[in-house]
């Protein structure tokens, strides 16, 4: 045998694969980038720097006591099955419950819904 023969490197196929794998590399590595990059400009163009203050809620005591008595009863009726009236809140009843509901604790001081015709805004 001669050398040539006894002899064998690696074949297109190897180069092929190997170009693959670095050009899927480079591509993913592109688009993490360009994927970060973007994410980024979106950020800085409609987020603000400084947290926006939200305005108080303040309702009277009376009145807020009265609002949880009939959110918890409308709760009862959901969960026993009964029939119940709708509850209707107001812009200031469930802004006055986010900031005093402990069930709401999570939104306090991050949330203000604002309602605008038919559409909750918050």
């Amino acid at each position: 045998m001669s050398d040539e023969q006894t002899k064998r490197g690696h074949g297109c196929f190897f180069y092929g694969c190997i170009t693959v794998i670095i050009l899927f590399l480079v591509a993913s590595l592109a688009l993490y980038f360009g994927a970060r990059y973007a994410l980024k400009q979106v950020l800085a163009r409609y987020t603000d720097t400084t947290p926006l203050t939200l305005p108080q809620v303040n309702l009277p005591t009376v009145e807020l006591k009265a609002l949880q008595a009939r959110v918890e009863a409308f709760q009862k009726a959901v969960q026993a099955g009964a029939a119940a009236a709708p509850l209707v809140l107001g812009e200031t009843e469930i802004n006055a419950l986010i900031s005093h509901d402990p069930n709401f604790s999570g939104l306090k001081n991050r949330v203000h819904v604002a309602l605008e015709g038919d559409q909750v805004k918050g």
